[in-house]
């Protein structure tokens, strides 16, 4: 990975870190009543968790873990718990690049996302406690029965952490 890569990947990561730390952001997990760890298929949720129970696995974070910057197969970001790596498309480095707080916040979003994926069911396992496979990317109220994303741990939390980034962004550029 470039020098630039590295630096950005590091502030993104120092910022979600700080983030998952903040009293904030477990306030605005422990709103939610009922989450989804997993989708048992795209037409039915699966197991439910508590925002306590959501807090107690993410934070802090646990898991020593790599970054590449290469290509996922059909996805923004992926995550290999057996490595245990994330894999992020240069796209996004390059929008962190950008210096646009928005689209910086992609980064910052993927990485929190990914993130939860680096949580074991048990330890010692290689299948992640916080899964999305046959999640269905939409908030159609007429879709309420299905696996959405705004129900599941990986993508309502990772959206949390790019919120209260850009929330602190928008709060130090008005100091200044």
């Amino acid at each position: 990975m470039s020098a630039e890569r590295s630096a950005a990947l590091l502030a993104a990561l120092a910022d979600v870190c700080d983030i998952l730390a903040d009293p904030e952001f477990s306030r605005r997990i422990e709103r939610e009543p009922e989450w989804l760890a997993d989708c048992l298929s795209n037409k039915m949720p699966g197991k439910p968790v508590t925002g306590a129970a959501v807090i107690a696995a993410l934070v802090p974070p646990r898991t020593p873990f790599s970054v590449v910057a290469e290509k996922p197969w059909q996805a923004e970001a992926v995550t290999n718990l057996g490595y245990p790596a994330i894999a992020i498309r240069k796209q996004r480095f390059a929008a962190w690049a950008s210096g646009a707080p928005r689209r910086q916040a992609q980064m910052i979003e993927t990485l929190a996302h990914e993130m939860t994926h680096l949580i074991p069911e048990s330890e010692g396992s290689l299948r992640s406690l916080f899964k999305d496979e046959d999640h269905v990317d939409s908030t159609d109220p007429a879709k309420a029965h299905k696996c959405l994303n705004s129900k599941l741990v990986s993508y309502d939390s990772g959206q949390i952490v790019a919120d209260i980034w850009l929330e602190r962004r928008a709060a130090a550029t008005a100091r200044n």
